[in-house]
């Protein structure tokens, strides 16, 4: 029995189905998928030798018997670095059989003929064959993004059964390839011109952000239009091991006119910019907005991010550097903060006793509850720092931390986790309790 393809439906950039492409009855497909074997296949890619990058192996799960999407990430490359130099990737299939599949009868003869297909052979080079077996089975992946152009580009890899072509793809190993734009020239610089904007439109770039750059400064300036017009721009880069750094900001043209902006960036890791003119902006008129948008890169960097001055050490010496270009530099102190270190008056370490307290692998979490006391002579913003446990999560040995400042008559002035914040204080003596679960 033969059935239509339904594993060929449209996608989009980034992998997704559209919604637009027929969709075969389930019960054709149990139908037409009856004979073929229940198994599943286990999928893990991973860097081959050749790579020059080092990746997380991906791992996902799809059934043999009708095409799936990956669920989880597969090959993904992002900077200028990943884009210079090709990279092979090792894919490895396992078949997995249910519990009570037959030695004899459904392991040893499982044998699968799968023709593997890439959708631009030019960038991502694979075998043209392979045959599966109950033992599994490799092949490699090579990705060639050297003389790609810059921005988002999305293959895919994917199998067929050559006995059976109308099931669709078996299998598909997603390939992410983000290349940002080069920039040159002393400070480099790129210039969008003429970027025409419709309601809802967006215009979004990724862009290598030169190593020493420390911030970047914005140009933009509107044109052709009769009505207000308001936008939103919104940049990421992606820290290894860090939060994104992330900047957004809501701007309103009321007329054509030019406005600047200057924002945060770190040196060596892909910006992705983003420009959007909102949906419900100018909606009633037929006239798109022109835009030209510049961005120029500055940086400066110190040897010393945060100064602390010791009244039993010597003066301390800051040293800034231009990487990129020359740059004037105003540099002004001030002296708005102390910091005081504090001991603990008061230690209490105990076993949590409760069952939700308990690990899946059996071990109690213990709590450990430390006090400080703190006097204030005139009021004043109070910040707590704990240097080994702030803004620190998922690289954290401890399981987790809350801490509470309040008085002698037991008020609550603040509280907070890993990101401690300020608050104002007023003259007196206050109690600080910090609450680490190990």
């Amino acid at each position: 029995m033969h059935a239509p393809p339904f594993g060929d439906l449209p996608r989009g950039p980034g992998g997704h189905v559209s919604s637009t492409g027929p969709i075969t009855s389930p019960f054709v497909q149990a139908l037409a998928v009856s004979e073929c074997p229940c198994m599943l296949l286990r999928l893990a890619t991973s860097l081959g030798a050749q790579g020059g990058m080092s990746h997380p192996p991906a791992l996902t799960r799809c059934r043999i018997s009708q095409p799936a999407v990956p669920k989880l990430r597969g090959i993904y490359l992002r900077g200028s670095n990943a884009c210079l130099q090709t990279s092979e990737w090792t894919v490895q299939l396992d078949p997995k059989f249910h519990e009570g599949a037959s030695n004899l009868e459904q392991l040893v003869p499982f044998e699968e003929c799968l023709q593997l297909h890439s959708t631009d052979s030019s960038v991502v080079k694979i075998p043209e064959y392979i045959m599966v077996t109950n033992n599994g089975r490799s092949f490699n992946i090579v990705v060639n993004p050297v003389n790609i152009s810059s921005g988002l580009h999305y293959y895919e890899v994917y199998g067929i059964d050559c006995k059976a072509p109308w099931r669709g793809p078996i299998f598909r190993v997603p390939i992410t390839v983000i290349k940002p734009i080069a920039l040159l020239g002393e400070p480099p610089a790129l210039t969008l011109p003429n970027l025409s904007f419709k309601s809802g439109h967006i215009e979004r770039r990724f862009i290598n952000v030169p190593i020493g750059a420390s911030w970047l400064e914005v140009t933009m300036r509107t044109s052709g239009f009769d009505t207000p017009r308001r936008f939103f721009l919104d940049t990421v880069q992606i820290c290894p091991l860090k939060r994104p750094i992330k900047w957004e900001a809501v701007v309103t043209f009321s007329s054509p006119s030019l406005k600047n902006f200057s924002l945060p960036v770190e040196g060596g890791l892909t910006l992705e910019l983003s420009i959007a003119q909102f949906w419900s902006s100018g909606i009633a008129s037929n006239e798109p907005t022109c835009v030209d948008f510049e961005i120029v890169f500055h940086g400066i960097s110190v040897d010393h991010k945060i100064v602390t001055l010791d009244g039993s050490e010597a003066p301390m010496r800051i040293v800034a550097r231009s990487l990129l270009a020359s740059e004037r530099l105003v540099p002004v102190a001030t002296l708005n903060k102390v910091k005081t270190p504090y001991r603990p008056v008061e230690c209490n370490l105990s076993s949590l006793p409760t069952s939700r307290d308990r690990l899946p692998s059996g071990k109690q979490i213990i709590a450990l509850t430390l006090t400080y006391k703190f006097k204030l002579e005139d009021s004043a913003e109070v910040k707590p720092h704990v240097p080994l446990l702030n803004n620190r999560i998922y690289d954290n040995k401890f399981e987790s931390q809350y801490y509470r400042i309040s008085d002698s008559n037991k008020h609550v002035y603040s509280s907070g986790d890993v990101y401690p914040s300020y608050v104002k204080l007023s003259k007196g003596e206050y109690m600080l309790q910090l609450y680490i679960r190990i």
